[in-house]
Order: structure tokens, then sequence, then C-alpha cells
């Protein structure tokens, strides 16, 4: 997971008010090592089923402490430079890999 974002449905809010209980989507990415020893990261797909709402609370306690909220000024050294459209830009980033 290198990426949410925030759902408008049922599964939004979770047991506090804290931002992170607003993600419902996760973007996902596949870790590489280049030639130079360098990790990248390349997202492929957006996941938002498949999961119920405990396992949702437990995702998103796993996570908590390693997301930033998406502010226009970080954008993860991770990632493969990626030209996405505005639907597909998360509002959170996993910080570090």
């Amino acid at each position: 997971m290198i990426g949410g974002f925030f759902g408008d449905k049922s599964y939004r809010q979770g047991d506090s008010n804290h931002w992170i209980d607003k993600i419902t989507t996760f973007l996902l990415g596949v870790i590489d090592k280049t030639d130079d020893g360098e990790y990248v990261v390349y997202s492929f797909c957006k996941v938002g089923t498949g999961y119920n709402a405990q396992e949702l609370a437990l995702l998103r306690e796993k996570l908590k402490n390693n997301l930033v909220i998406e502010d226009n000024k970080f954008y993860p050294k991770y990632l493969k430079p990626w030209k996405y459209s505005l639907q597909d830009k998360p509002e959170c980033w996993v910080k570090n890999i």
C-alpha cells in the first residue's frame, strides 16, 4: 500500500474522528530495485472492496503511524514519476517503504 483515498460511504468513519478513519480505498504498488541500488515503487491499482468494516479498521490502525496527508508539498521519493489524474491522486501517502 502506498496511498489512501477518502471515501464517502458507510465505511468512512471509524471509532474516532481521526482523518485516518476516512480512508476506504488504497493505492497499491510494487517495489523494484534499480541497478544503482535504489528502490522505486510503481503504482498499479486501487482497491476499495473485499474487506469488511473490522478488517478496514485493522488496516487503518496498522498504517496510521506511517501515513501523511497529501498537501502538495509531500511526494514520496520512492514513487516512480507518475502522471495521475486528479481522481487518482491519493489523499494520503505512506511516508516510508
